[in-house]
């Protein structure tokens, strides 16, 4: 990996932690185009579980079209497991 690509993947990645949603939203579109790299598919798995519901679709849609098979199998599996989630559902209620 170059170095550039390296010190940009680190900024990303520290944005999408930000407490403020809109740098978090923005990062997610510059981990979608990361997206062959483990630490941004990463992290955008682990942004379908953000405080923010906006950041969580946006993080699945960027899964569901940049992540090839896998990230689309994040997203089910996230999604599975919200279905077993007594909370979940109450929530959605």
């Amino acid at each position: 990996m170059n170095s550039d690509f390296e010190d940009g993947l680190r900024s990303t990645l520290a944005r999408s932690k930000d407490e403020d949603t809109g740098t978090r939203l923005s990062a997610i579109v510059d981990l979608a185009s990361m997206a062959h790299d483990e630490q941004a598919m990463a992290r955008l798995v682990e942004m379908l579980d953000d405080p923010n519901v906006t950041v969580e679709v946006d993080a699945a849609e960027a899964l569901a079209r940049h992540g090839g098979t896998n990230g689309l199998l994040a997203v089910l599996e996230n999604l599975g497991r919200r279905g077993d989630d007594g909370d979940f559902r109450l929530h959605r209620l």
